[in-house]
């Protein structure tokens, strides 16, 4: 999509600052993922952080979310039906 499209057609919004607004996070953090400890930390981090950002964008309080999801997955999931877990209600 050309860097002018937003001129053309009005759905398209004139700037991403909500998505920027979430990669900030992550970048004020990005020094401390040095230390996560090992790969696996890391990819732990970078999937919370994940879900968090996506509970910010639905409106989801991410405590509440994760206080709901936590116990299903302790009690295992079979890969299929993780995508029934994700924050929904997205406004987007």
């Amino acid at each position: 999509m050309p860097l002018s499209q937003f001129l053309t057609d009005g759905r398209v919004p004139i700037d991403n600052g909500m998505v920027e607004r979430l990669h900030v996070r992550a970048a004020l953090t990005r020094r401390k993922f040095l230390f996560a400890g090992s790969e696996r930390g890391a990819q732990s981090a970078a999937v919370m952080f994940s879900l968090l950002g996506s509970c910010a964008l639905c409106g989801i309080d991410p405590v509440e979310y994760l206080a709901t999801v936590m116990p299903i997955l302790a009690r295992g999931v079979i890969e299929k039906d993780v995508i029934d877990l994700l924050p929904r209600s997205c406004p987007l």
